[in-house]
């Protein structure tokens, strides 16, 4: 049976509470679930209580922040089923901090422009581990400055390279953070290769023995990529996962949950590797 291994709660930019979530994927039929939240684990026990209602397996998981040292672009790595997640803490709490100060900046850039305030936008971020861009687009749409998350005035704001009240929150190497993964003894896996072009890297990753899997389903991946990352796959045995990466209403296209489903022998592999880790 099949269940979404990629998704994110309010606890980080998702819209979603934790027990929302658990409970949507046991109605569409899941079977398993994983909450990736950004850069924090707070929402696997909260997940495992709600599942024992619901009867579905919690795959504990976390999506974290990094970067390629080579050419300062974003990546992201899934973990799963870490045996000892407190390793990864000082650097996840590092990454949160740094987000959050810039979450505050971007907040301060944005209230110079439009008459919010810094309360209105805490009120969407209150359950959050962080200050993302989302809780300021929540505020603004209260206003009625726009209709839409990720519409023209996003765009104008918050662009990478244009945006008028950008700022780029510091993020750790992806080699220290895997580094940091196999001390945690959990499971590795590059997140959306396609989305941040990280192609080049996959095949570096893959090579070093860095990474346990790749996901190559996922709702963002360009399909000229699809090939090559398969190749990639067969060739190093990586374990190949789907995800839909769904945000709720924060969700930057539409997309709902289990859009991208992983099956019973996806799961199995993943803790079949989480076992030989020790």
């Amino acid at each position: 049976m099949p269940g979404d291994l990629h998704c994110h709660s309010c606890l980080s930019d998702g819209s979603m509470e934790v027990e929302e979530i658990v409970e949507l994927a046991a109605r569409l039929g899941h079977t398993f679930l994983s909450v990736t939240d950004h850069d924090t684990f707070d929402g696997v026990a909260r997940a495992q209580a709600a599942a024992e209602k619901w009867n579905i397996q919690i795959v504990p998981g976390v999506e974290l922040s990094c970067n390629d040292p080579e050419n300062g672009r974003k990546v992201h790595i899934l973990c799963y089923m870490p045996k000892e997640p407190m390793v990864l803490q000082p650097v996840m709490d590092g990454v949160l901090h740094d987000r959050y100060m810039a979450g505050v900046e971007m907040a301060q850039k944005v209230a110079k422009l439009y008459p919010v305030s810094s309360a209105h936008i805490r009120r969407y971020a209150r359950t959050s581990a962080s200050l993302y861009k989302q809780h300021i687009m929540r505020a603004l749409m209260d206003l009625n400055y726009t209709d839409k998350m990720y519409g023209d005035l996003y765009k104008e704001l918050f662009s990478t390279k244009t945006g008028s009240c950008i700022v780029s929150p510091k993020q750790p190497d992806v080699y220290k953070m895997l580094n940091l993964v196999k001390r945690a003894k959990g499971v590795a896996v590059l997140a959306h290769p396609s989305v941040y072009r990280s192609m080049d890297l996959l095949e570096k990753l893959a090579c070093q023995g860095l990474i346990d899997g790749v996901e190559i389903h996922h709702p963002r991946n360009r399909q000229e990529d699809i090939p090559k990352m398969w190749e990639i796959a067969r060739q190093y045995d990586l374990i190949v996962t789907a995800g839909s990466d769904f945000h709720g209403m924060h969700s930057s296209i539409p997309v709902h949950l289990g859009e991208v489903l992983s099956d019973d022998e996806t799961l199995a592999r993943i803790q079949a590797c989480s076992q030989k880790k020790g």
